[in-house]
């Protein structure tokens, strides 16, 4: 064979490899393409006024629709009619929501969804809106519950909650009610409480306490918070990672219970709860009998604040949970606050996955927020902060912070605490 004939026999199979190879890449991705249409849906959303009273405009509205398994996520704005489709999403369960300022009215529009998406369906669903105005009162500015990243030098030692007024005028601490809302254990229980007591009209407590003062005692100028620490010490001192530690000596209120425990036969932990003379101690009320200090749950707290003229401490339950199959009955103490009295609440979870497990009602918390969305780690000193409502801020001359009640909005993950970190903001 000469070589002329030679080249053109391995072009001619050369060409025929070639084709083989594309015609065998086309069936694969055709076959793999038509797999995946089958694990596919579409989701077509119409906003919804629930409040009739209000004018809500439907347009240019960003939604928003976040896969709550692996946290990936989608945003698309509405046409005039509020209307709003999401295509060739993968098979799974979705949150969607929407959140918008107005703050020549102070109010934010929010929207929030919880779905399960089958393959190949072409779901139709309505998202209702609500109007949410400013409030003119407290608000908690920031949680700072996970410890810090000290090499456990302090532990949870060093929590603390900051509340902020949020108002234009001035506001009295004396006597407010700061709670933390049980959570049963997603170990040892198979249902959550919401699922069993209807939150929308008592939020079950595990921990509560109250400002001390006789109503005037305690003036919050606006724009300025006042700080409630477990222990009101430098944490700083004698550290040996002193960046990660934080200095809670000017606490404005510290939380000392040893005392109160003892007097009631319950035990104490002095290794936890030391007090510091020169802080004024806020007045402990109620503590689920198995808690041995005033602790925030390290992995997300639910945290309320709220006033009652006449606060029923004898209103409270034995609430009995378990696995399904085990003869293993917990029981919590809990104690019972009427939502209509909560001026405020942060919903804090371990992780996305958990939304069942919410503490809170819609109508205090619409969402939540993780420090980590994929599981929280302890003592990372990472904090949970409010954000600055800046539109409305320069708007009206002063600072104000978010509040729509939706802390996925309102709040963010800061890498350190900042306690009393807005008293000279600027903008």
């Amino acid at each position: 064979m000469n070589i002329k004939r030679l080249n053109n026999y391995l072009n001619l199979h050369v060409a025929q490899l070639i084709l083989s190879i594309v015609l065998f890449s086309s069936l694969f991705s055709g076959c793999s393409l038509e797999q995946d249409e089958n694990f596919m849906g579409s989701i077509h959303v119409q906003l919804v006024n629930s409040d009739k009273s209000e004018q809500v405009p439907f347009d240019n509205i960003v939604v928003n629709i976040t896969n709550t398994t692996d946290n990936s996520s989608r945003s698309a704005i509405t046409d005039a009619s509020g209307s709003i489709n999401f295509n060739t999403l993968p098979v799974g369960a979705y949150e969607i929501s929407l959140f918008k300022l107005r703050p020549e009215t102070m109010q934010t529009i929010t929207g929030n969804l919880k779905i399960s998406l089958q393959p190949q369906q072409d779901m139709v669903l309505d998202l209702p809106l609500q109007v949410v105005s400013q409030t003119n009162d407290f608000v908690i500015k920031e949680v700072y519950h996970n410890g810090p990243a000290d090499g456990t030098e302090t532990w949870f030692k060093d929590q603390f909650i900051e509340i902020f007024n949020n108002s234009n005028e001035t506001l009295y601490a004396d006597g407010l009610y700061i709670a933390s809302a049980f959570e049963s254990d997603r170990e040892s229980s198979s249902q959550p409480l919401s699922q069993q007591f209807n939150l929308e009209e008592n939020i079950y407590v595990e921990l509560l306490e109250r400002i001390p003062g006789n109503g005037t005692d305690y003036p919050i100028s606006p724009g300025k918070s006042f700080i409630v620490a477990l222990n009101a010490f430098n944490f700083k001192a004698d550290n040996p990672r002193p960046e990660k530690a934080i200095d809670n000596s000017s606490a404005d209120f510290e939380r000392y219970t040893v005392k109160w425990l003892e007097e009631r036969s319950l035990d104490a932990s002095m290794f936890f709860d030391f007090d510091n003379p020169d802080v004024t101690n806020t007045i402990p009320l109620f503590m689920e009998p198995r808690r041995q200090f005033w602790l925030m749950n390290a992995y997300g707290p639910g945290m309320i604040i709220f006033r009652h003229d006449n606060l029923d401490l004898d209103n409270h339950i034995i609430y009995k949970y378990g696995k399904a199959g085990s003869t293993l009955v917990h029981e919590a103490n809990l104690l019972k606050i009427p939502t209509s009295n909560v001026i405020d609440g942060v919903e804090i979870l371990a992780n996305s996955q958990i939304q069942e497990w919410k503490k809170l009602p819609s109508s205090v918390d619409d969402s939540y927020i993780c420090l980590n969305p994929d599981g929280q780690k302890p003592y990372t000193s990472q904090s949970i902060r409010r954000k600055v409502n800046t539109e409305a801020s320069e708007l009206f001359g002063r600072l104000i912070l978010m509040d729509s009640n939706s802390s996925n909005h309102d709040m963010e993950v800061i890498p350190l605490p900042d306690p009393r970190g807005y008293d000279n903001f600027e903008f």
